[in-house]
This record gives C-alpha cells, structure tokens and sequence, in this order.
C-alpha cells in the first residue's frame, strides 16, 4: 500500500530543501497519480521544474495549481518585502507563496500590528499561561508540555511583515484571515515612534527594510517614509477598512 499522500508531500518538502529536486519531481508525480488535484504536490513540483531550468513547465504546473485552488494565487504579501530587499528572482518570490500559503493554512488566531506595539508581552504571557507550570521558554510561540492536551495555533506576526507596511507597500487585501479569529493590537503611534525609532537604528529593522543608511535623529524618523508617523498611521487605517465587516476581529 503506497504511503497516505500527506506524508509523501511532506518528503517532498524535505527534499525540496535540500536541493533533491528530481526526486522532488518523482515523488510528487506518484502522488499526482493517486490525487491529480494536490495542490501542494502540483505547486511543489513546478518549483522543482523551474529550479531545474524549465521555468515554462513550472510555471504552467504552477498556475494549474492556482486553478485548482485559486486562493493559494493570492498569498502575495510578501512581494513587495522581497524585492524592496533586493530578492527579485521570480522563482525565490513563488516559493515564499507556497511557504506562506502552508504556514497559514495552519494557524488558529492571528496576532498582529505594527513594531512595538506589545505582541511579544502578549506571547510571553499566553505562552506561559500554555506551559501551565512546566518548565519551557513561553516566548516560544504557545507552547505545551507533553502531557497536556493540544491548544490554538497562534502566530504572531514577525517584524517581517510590519516591515513590508512600513516600506510604503499598503494594502487593504486582508492577509488570509478570512474566518480567522484575528487579535489587532494597537499602541499610541508617539511611544511607537520612540521605541521604533530604537529598533529601527539600533536592532537591525533598518536592514530588514533595505534602509541601513539611515542615520538621522528622532526628529528625522518622525518624517521618514519608513517606519515614520505617516506608515504607523497608514498601517493603523488598514486594519479598521479590512475588519469592518468581519465579526472575528478584536
């Protein structure tokens, strides 16, 4: 009896990563044989026709995954970040979609907002509620000791993707939260300013925003196009527009 296909593509991730790519191919056809519309297994073995030079047969595979489940066409938010980064390879761009596209199809609860706004209080305290007296790192995410029963998958939103709103690249496209239970925390922009300002200059954000010659004042940042009071403010607006009309947001 061949393996149940979840297994079989998540071997085939393993091997997608370590570079495995004909045997990327060989696996996802097996499974393609038994369920033609995997959309994982069509996508992931696209990738692997491009990383293998034909790019026209990967991408053809690809936009028949998309066709088969055209949500996975729309886990775009990370296509901004990566070419304000300097990441213009277009094969680079379609493997952040598929990573993406799994990561959330995964979680229960989505934490967000824009740097420093408290998510990483709130993960520290959720996650050592989790831990229920067992010893763990609480920041880590929700974690569970063993013998306790599973809890949400929650994610809380990395610098990352605040960095991808602070380089100007807005939108109102919810990020597939669409009947997601969605926690959006806000901080008044003036101490968000002040702390950003810190992380921005000191901790690395700049980099992550393709930005790291910036060595201006505080007063300087509070103009700046990235990170300054006008992109705290553009992102707070987003998040109103997008909820409206959506009852799982708090």
């Amino acid at each position: 009896m061949p393996p149940p296909a979840e297994n079989s593509i998540d071997s085939a991730y393993q091997l997608y990563g370590t570079g495995s790519m004909q045997e990327v191919q060989a696996l996802c056809e097996d499974i393609l044989q038994r369920q033609p519309k995997n959309v994982e297994a069509l996508y992931l073995t696209g990738l692997a026709h491009c990383r293998l030079g034909d790019t026209k047969g990967g991408r053809r595979l690809i936009k028949r995954a998309c066709r088969v489940h055209p949500p996975i066409k729309n886990f775009v938010h990370m296509d901004a970040l990566l070419r304000h980064q300097g990441i213009n390879d277009i094969v680079a761009i379609l493997e952040r979609r598929l990573i993406e596209y799994k990561t959330f199809s995964t979680i229960d609860v989505f934490a967000l907002s824009y740097p420093k706004c408290g998510r990483t209080w709130a993960r520290l305290v959720l996650g050592t509620y989790a831990l229920n007296g067992h010893l763990g790192r609480p920041h880590r995410g929700l974690p569970r000791h063993r013998s306790e029963p599973p809890i949400i998958h929650a994610f809380f939103q990395p610098r990352r993707l605040a960095a991808l709103e602070a380089v100007r690249r807005h939108s109102n496209r919810q990020i597939h939260v669409q009947n997601k239970k969605v926690m959006f925390f806000v901080r008044d922009p003036r101490d968000v300013l002040v702390s950003y300002f810190f992380q921005y200059t000191l901790r690395g954000d700049n980099a992550i925003a393709n930005d790291p010659g910036f060595d201006g004042s505080l007063s300087d940042f509070i103009r700046h196009p990235i990170g300054g009071l006008q992109s705290i403010v553009r992102f707070y607006n987003i998040w109103p527009l997008s909820a409206k009309n959506r009852k799982n947001s708090f």
